[in-house]
């Protein structure tokens, strides 16, 4: 029941600070449900196969290889529903007259990971079935750990060896979900903007859907930067988050 009352306040969505003209154009609500949703709905639909994991090493001490590659397909798929979301809500936010953002550009060291979004939605798609691929191992990763660790600690029953097998894959799967949705969705939203005719010129980190910011995020809404600059790469959420995958903040965009 304290999980369900915490879902919905966090639902009903409220700006941190007064919204900028290119603020103005992205739908936050339609994006803060997206972002509950999917950690949801890629655990759900994941959770069925990394218990299956869990079982073949518990019980049977099995290979997991086919069950990873099954568990990173599941992933995958739910997963690219983010990109695709970010990609069409940002196709949508600079149709008609661009919003013009006024602010100092930040010139932060140079970025690496956001660059996949030069390479459009295939690299994108690309880069989510790595990650997929990435959460698969290491959810069999903490199968193993804890079915050693079950079968050296005195006195356990074969239940109890399982169960222990069990929460550490549940564990491990919520933990990664939470780190891939918002990245997914960011990346998809830088797609959608370079893809754009024209690109728009400046793109503005926010942290409006945050709302137990940590000190770096607070300080990095309204930062700005050149789109598909080192810096614009940079600044892209999750960068500097002391929350890491967790972070809430988007990139919006403008003249």
């Amino acid at each position: 029941m304290a999980a369900a009352a915490e879902e919905t306040r966090r639902r009903a969505w409220t700006p941190r600070v007064p919204l900028t003209a290119a603020e103005r154009r992205v739908d936050f609500v339609a994006h803060n449900d997206h972002i509950i949703q999917r950690r949801q709905a890629v655990e759900r639909y994941a959770l069925p196969v990394a218990r299956r994991l869990a079982v073949a090493v518990s019980r049977f001490n099995l290979p997991t290889n086919a069950i990873e590659q099954e568990l990173q397909g599941r992933l995958y798929v739910s997963l690219a529903r983010s990109v695709d979301f970010g990609y069409q809500q940002v196709r949508r936010e600079l149709r008609g007259n661009r919003p013009t953002i006024r602010a100092a550009v930040r010139f932060p060291g140079i970025g690496q990971r956001g660059r996949v979004a030069l390479a459009g939605l295939p690299g994108i798609h690309g880069l989510v079935r790595e990650r997929s691929g990435m959460v698969a191992h290491d959810v069999a990763d903490a199968a193993a750990s804890a079915a050693h660790k079950s079968e050296t600690t005195p006195g356990l029953s074969d239940v109890s060896k399982v169960l222990a097998v069990r929460t550490a894959v549940d564990k491990a799967l919520h933990n990664d979900v939470l780190q891939l949705v918002g990245e997914a969705l960011n990346l998809g939203r830088a797609a959608g903007a370079m893809e754009s005719s024209p690109v728009p010129e400046y793109a503005m980190r926010s942290e409006q859907l945050d709302e137990r910011t940590c000190d770096p995020c607070d300080g990095l809404h309204g930062e700005i930067a050149l789109v598909g600059s080192s810096e614009f790469f940079d600044l892209m959420p999750p960068a500097d988050c002391e929350g890491g995958g967790r972070c809430r903040g988007i990139m919006v965009f403008g003249e």
